[in-house]
């Protein structure tokens, strides 16, 4: 179960994984 308020953030996470690296915004490999 996901809190209402993790939907959109993940939702947005899964865009930023799937683009490339965002300049400025360190990403973790494997997270």
């Amino acid at each position: 179960d996901t809190p209402p308020q993790w939907k959109a953030y993940i939702a947005k996470n899964r865009d930023v994984f799937q683009t490339a690296n965002p300049p400025g915004k360190p990403q973790r490999k494997g997270a």
